[in-house]
């Protein structure tokens, strides 16, 4: 299902595309605005100068920031749990090679370091991370201004920009850094990863999938019998600013129905088309929660968590490169099992995934969630009366049969346990018998749709069996695609049994007839009717002229020897 939730259109970015309105400075100006382009009323931002300095320019508008010294929000001789702001700062490093303010002994030798502030993410990363923890004092806050925010600013610098609220449990806090020597504009990127789920479906596929993300055939509604193993599918985005991270925690979570059961030596992770293994040389990229032991944080079925989704392995021990247009695909199986609703509701599989907010934090801290997405999978019941071949309101008990399915040519019988369907068969002395009760009726639940056939192995008494096996065809008109609302109902409309098959949701054909099904209760039914045995011989009829018949061949017989023996005695 494809959310197009409100919500994550309103969530703030960690990180800002930056756009400079450099405009000509009076002698007079007293104050400068950072305008933050987000219409959602519920954040909070905080302004915290890093940099202070002499601003200077000229007619045409270029300004510079000169002598500059730390700034009023910095704590420049550190705190019991940090050292001096210029020791952290010369100790930043990117990738454990570079030291690139190893030779600055001031403020301004460190804003040097940081003129050109779109040069190098990675940098400015590391800075902010670090910067962070030597902010002190209050920030100038915003104010809304109906589709913006705005801080207003009355001394020039380089400022530490934060979102300081998370208003729900989407929420993302924000960080960036600004040169302010005039009015700045910002406007946010997306922040918010997203996930998608879908469930394989054989029987539905068009070409949109094909070069989509989602993979032949993998849809968000399906149909399977009980015992059979069904594919699924997560589709996870990363936000735009990932490079605002030097840690980033990914966590899908995924909850199933009852009637499903995850196999848990099936996933499969992907990220760009590369394999990532769970673990390789003692790294571990990634683990598997999913029984009551291993406590899952929200009661769900099973997780899949990247304690750090940007420091993953592959089979080699090779770096897998991740930004933030990776896409991070995860294959798994779950069985249809014998606690699968039947019809309506459906059995539904949902994920949410959970992502790291608060890049003030590196990415360790505070966590978001993206709103959940679903699939469904039904499944349906055979009902089937055995009745008289002259009066069908007459019901005939004790009749058996097997139910088997075509696949390539080759039969597989069911395997039936309390009324449903717990496996299929080759071998049609391993299939289920299924036997009329005193009303007529049995029942098999748990079927897909599609073709059956009701074999015959046992007749009533007094009733010939079946020559041929009973061809019957279900078939279900669910909503398959990607936009299936998350309602049930909306994935296979309720319709009750006098419905006009020709429009409803759950039909059977037997030959040329077809009637309506109940998709509330996810049931077709059929009658199967059986012809008594011939009539035996009565007096007076077919049992007189046989008589006949064989009188006039012994009178024949005794003239003929009769002839012979004259002739012999004449000879």
């Amino acid at each position: 299902m494809k959310k197009i939730s409100k919500i994550l259109s309103l969530l703030l970015a960690l990180t800002m595309v930056l756009s400079m309105n450099l405009g000509v400075l009076t002698a007079h100006a007293d104050s400068y605005t950072i305008k933050i382009n987000e219409s959602t009323t519920d954040y909070k931002y905080e302004a915290y100068q890093i940099f202070d300095g002499d601003l200077s320019g000229n007619t045409q508008g270029s300004y510079v920031l000169s002598n500059i010294v730390w700034g009023t929000n910095i704590s420049k001789d550190g705190t019991p749990e940090y050292s001096t702001v210029m020791t952290a700062v010369k100790e930043i490093t990117i990738d454990n090679s570079t030291y690139p303010f190893e030779n600055c002994t001031s403020a301004a030798d460190v804003a040097d370091v940081l003129k050109d502030l779109s040069k190098d993410a990675a940098l400015l990363q590391e800075f902010a991370d670090v910067i962070s923890k030597y902010i002190t004092g209050s920030g100038v806050a915003s104010e809304y201004k109906t589709d913006h925010y705005e801080i207003s600013i009355s001394d020039p610098g380089y400022y530490l920009v934060k979102n300081t609220s998370a208003p729900d449990e989407d929420g993302v806090y924000t960080r960036f850094i600004l040169l302010v020597v005039g009015d700045v504009e910002a406007t946010p990127k997306s922040a918010v990863p997203s996930v998608e789920k879908k469930v394989y479906e054989e029987s539905y596929n068009s070409v949109a999938q094909e070069i989509s993300d989602y993979g032949t055939y993998f849809n968000d509604v399906a149909d399977y019998d009980i015992g059979d193993s069904i594919d699924f599918k997560f589709i996870g985005t990363l936000p735009d600013n990932l490079s605002s991270y030097s840690t980033y925690k990914y966590v899908f979570h995924d909850t199933m129905d009852a009637g499903l059961t995850f196999d848990s030596d099936s996933v499969v992770v992907t990220i760009d088309g590369t394999t990532v293994p769970a673990s390789y040389s003692g790294t571990t990229n990634y683990t598997v929660v999913y029984d009551a032991s291993s406590a899952q944080t929200d009661g769900c079925t099973f997780e899949i968590s990247f304690s750090d989704i940007l420091s993953l392995v592959d089979s080699t021990g090779a770096k897998i490169s991740v930004s933030s247009t990776s896409k991070v695909v995860v294959t798994y199986k779950a069985t249809l099992n014998e606690n699968a609703k039947i019809g309506l509701p459906g059995n539904v599989n949902e994920v949410y995934l959970q992502y790291s907010n608060n890049p003030n934090e590196g990415g360790s801290g505070d966590t978001g969630t993206t709103p959940k997405d679903k699939v469904i999978v039904f499944t349906y019941e055979l009902d089937v009366t055995k009745v008289d071949g002259t009066d069908n309101t007459k019901t005939l008990e004790n009749a058996e049969f097997k139910l088997y399915k075509e696949v390539s040519g080759v039969k597989y019988y069911a395997k039936v346990t309390n009324g449903k369907v717990t496996g299929w068969t080759t071998d049609p002395d391993e299939a289920a018998v299924l036997t009329s009760g005193t009303d007529g009726k049995f029942s098999i639940a748990g079927l897909d749709d599609g073709t059956y056939f009701l074999l015959e192995t046992k007749a009533p008494t007094g009733y010939n069996l079946l020559s041929d096996p009973v061809e019957l065809t279900i078939t279900a008109n669910t909503v398959n695609g990607q936009s299936w609302s998350g309602t049930a109902t909306d994935a296979l409309a309720a319709c009750d049994s006098n419905t006009d098959p020709d429009s409803a949701s759950l039909t059977i054909t037997v030959g040329t007839a077809k009637t309506s099904g109940n998709s509330t209760d996810g049931t077709v039914g059929t009658t199967v009717a059986n012809n008594t045995g011939a009539t035996l011989p009565e007096t007076g009829g077919m049992g007189t002229k046989i008589f006949y018949t064989l009188g006039g061949i012994l009178v024949v017989c005794a003239g003929v020897l009769l002839i012979v023996k004259r002739r012999m005695r004449n000879a």
